[in-house]
C-alpha cells in the first residue's frame, strides 16, 4: 500500500524520476518521463536505461552511482553541461534557442541494500534560455558600445582601451608598434555636393576595403567624421609607411555607385618609442597626418 502511494506521489512530481541500479537497471519510471520520452513504464521497468536511450556517458553515470552508494549522499550530474542525462527534444516550441530540454540531473540514494538510486531530472531550458539571451544582451550592449554605429569598426573608446594595452605589449616584449592616422579629403565637400547619404556610403566603402586587406592583430576604429586609425602591433616604420601607402593607392582606386565620385586620403604614420606616453605617441601621428593636407593630399608622411 505504501509503495502504491509512493508511485502515486511520484508521478505527480513536474520532474523526471526514475528509480535504477548500479548496472542501469530501471526500477520505477514516473509519469513526467512518460511525458516527455513517449516511454511508458511497463516498456522500460526491467530494462537498463543505456539499451532503451542512447547515453553519452555510461561509465561515468555508473562511477557516479557508485559513489552514492557508497557514499551514501547526493550527487551531481551534468548541472552545468550541454549534454543532458537522457536527449529529450522540444521540437514544438516556438522561438526557442534550444530544441532539446536543458536539465539539471541529481542521483540520490534510494536503497543502498538493494543497491538502488533514485535520479531526478528537472527541466531547466527556461533557465537557460533566459541566461542565453541575457548574455546576448550583454553582448550586444558591449559592442555598442565598443562600435562605430555606421561603419561597423571599433569606436574611439574602444581604440583608446586597444592602444593601451598594445602599449603595455610593446613595452614588456619590446616589440615594435605602429600607428597609422588617416582621413578622408574633401569628405565634406563630397556630401555638400552628392548629399550625406552619398558621403555616408564613401566611408562604408573606405572601410570595406581597407578592413580587407588588415591583419588579425591590427585594430581599425573610426576616429570621428573622416578621421580612421589603424594600429599595427609588431610592425616598424618603415613596414608602416608602405602599408599605410598601400592602403592610400586602395582607397585611390575604389569605384562608387555615383561614377563622378573619386576619393583620395591623406596619411601619418609615428612609430612607439619606449617609455613615451600614449598622447605623444597618437600626437606624432596626427602631426604626420597634417603635414600630408599640407603638402598637397593624398600622400604618406
Amino acid at each position: 500500500m505504501e509503495i502504491v502511494f509512493a508511485k502515486r506521489i511520484l508521478n505527480t512530481l513536474d520532474s523526471g524520476f526514475l528509480i535504477v541500479d548500479a548496472n542501469l537497471k530501471i526500477e520505477f519510471w514516473n509519469k513526467w518521463l512518460h511525458i516527455q520520452t513517449g516511454k511508458l513504464a511497463k516498456e522500460v521497468e526491467g530494462e537498463k536505461l543505456d539499451e532503451v536511450f542512447e547515453l553519452k556517458k555510461v561509465s561515468s553515470i555508473k562511477r557516479k552511482i557508485k559513489t552514492v552508494l557508497a557514499m551514501k549522499s547526493t550527487v551531481f550530474y551534468n548541472a552545468h553541461s550541454a549534454n543532458p542525462l537522457i536527449e529529450i527534444d522540444r521540437p514544438n516550441i516556438t522561438n526557442s534557442v534550444f530544441y532539446q530540454m536543458k536539465q539539471k540531473v541529481t542521483i540520490s540514494p534510494y536503497d543502498t541494500t538493494e543497491g538502488l538510486v533514485c535520479i531526478n531530472i528537472v527541466d531547466q531550458t527556461l533557465l537557460h534560455e533566459a541566461n542565453y539571451k541575457l548574455e546576448q544582451n550583454v553582448a550586444n550592449l558591449e559592442k555598442l558600445s565598443t562600435t562605430d554605429y555606421l561603419t561597423k569598426i571599433f569606436n574611439r573608446n574602444k581604440f583608446y582601451e586597444r592602444i593601451n594595452h598594445e602599449i603595455n605589449m610593446s613595452k614588456r616584449h619590446e616589440i615594435d608598434l605602429s600607428l597609422i592616422f588617416f582621413d578622408i579629403d574633401y569628405l565634406k565637400k563630397i556630401n555638400d555636393t552628392f548629399g550625406h547619404k552619398i558621403g555616408d556610403e564613401v566611408l562604408v566603402k573606405v572601410v570595406e576595403e581597407v578592413s580587407s586587406y588588415l591583419r588579425e592583430t591590427d585594430t581599425f576604429a573610426r576616429w570621428g567624421g573622416e578621421e580612421f586609425v589603424i594600429l599595427l602591433p609588431g610592425s616598424n616604420s618603415e613596414t608602416a609607411h608602405k602599408l599605410a601607402d598601400k592602403y592610400r593607392v586602395i582607397i585611390e582606386n575604389i569605384k562608387f555607385s555615383n561614377e563622378n565620385i573619386k576619393v583620395t586620403s591623406s596619411f601619418g604614420v609615428s612609430s612607439y618609442i619606449q617609455g613615451e606616453k600614449v598622447e605623444e605617441f597618437f600626437s606624432r601621428a596626427d602631426k604626420a597626418l597634417y603635414q600630408a593636407k599640407a603638402n598637397g593630399r593624398n600622400m604618406v608622411v
